[in-house]
């Protein structure tokens, strides 16, 4: 995000060659003496260290199709992709699959809810940084490519974010690629130099998440069968649950039967043979007639559920 009221504190240098932040410039070489231009419209910069007034970059011409924030967008960017392509490694979010990518997941389980961790934070290591190289219609703004060949696309997002026509080609492709995002977040301030971006862009993961991973549909397949296993689960403690209700409501209809107790003569076919052997056991201890309890007590094994 950037602040509307915000001055540009961000120029491209002549003489560096790259994105500097004002507080570099010495007073020697303050106004045109800077010899920086917009990172946007490319036009001329004066420098401006007056004591009253925070120290920043403006536009030697006035300039109708520019603007501060205009240039700050730029010089983000561009100063992104330098430190990132003048380093040899960067560090890369976790990827962590959320409850919405199985449609089929049951919303009232809360396990089937929780996120799945596909795999933790890493560093990935590269020999090659590309800036804003075409591939097959795509222009990432940073490619990275490893000893393996193997390639990573870095989005840089100041306030617009990869649109869905983008990523679908980057999916199509089968091709990782990151997004790291400062639209939600005043990241220039006070303390914002250069070293303090490189340790954002390089070793942290707050800003960063992911477009696209090539393994996506792989963990997506994991995702599906842990909710299966989780829902064949709440399957069989549901049948449970109901074998269990319907087996104690036989049991309460034939212990609450007044007439076994009246019929002396009841035989051993008429009992019930659904009864559980532990609810069995708890019948004898509260029976007191002696030849009910004997029926009980003569069910056999192979009688009993």
């Amino acid at each position: 995000m950037i602040d509307s009221e915000i001055r540009c504190p961000l120029g491209y240098s002549r003489d560096e060659n790259r994105i500097v932040h004002i507080n570099s410039i010495p007073e020697t070489k303050r106004g045109l003496e800077c010899n920086c231009i917009c990172p946007h419209c490319k036009k001329e910069f004066v420098a401006k260290l007056g004591e009253k007034r925070q120290a920043h970059f403006a536009h030697y011409e006035t300039n109708s199709n520019c603007s501060d924030k205009k240039a700050i967008e730029s010089a983000l960017h561009q100063l992104a992709k330098e430190i990132i392509s003048e380093n040899s490694q960067i560090k890369l979010p976790a990827y962590v699959l959320t409850e919405g990518v199985d449609e089929n997941y049951n919303p009232f389980d809360k396990r089937q809810k929780e996120p799945y961790s596909c795999f933790d934070e890493y560093t990935f290591y590269y020999e090659k940084a590309e800036r804003e190289k075409s591939f097959d219609n795509i222009i990432p703004d940073i490619t990275l490519i490893n000893a393996k060949g193997e390639m990573l696309f870095i989005e840089i997002c100041v306030t617009h974010k990869i649109n869905n026509a983008k990523k679908e080609k980057i999916r199509q492709k089968n091709i990782n690629c990151i997004e790291i995002d400062f639209s939600k977040d005043k990241i220039l301030n006070e303390d914002f130099d250069r070293d303090t971006f490189k340790d954002i862009l390089i070793n942290r993961t707050n800003y960063k998440k992911w477009i696209y991973n090539t393994r996506e549909e792989e963990f997506i397949e994991k995702l599906k069968e842990r909710n299966k296993k989780y829902e064949l689960e709440n399957i069989a403690k549901k049948k449970q649950a109901e074998e269990a209700f319907q087996r104690s409501k036989r049991e309460d209809l034939w212990f609450n039967d007044k007439n076994i107790f009246k019929d002396l003569n009841t035989e051993k076919k008429n009992v019930p043979f659904s009864l559980d052997k532990k609810y069995r056991e708890s019948l004898l201890e509260k029976i007191k007639n002696p030849q009910i309890k004997q029926i009980l007590d003569n069910l056999n094994d192979e009688q009993i559920l």
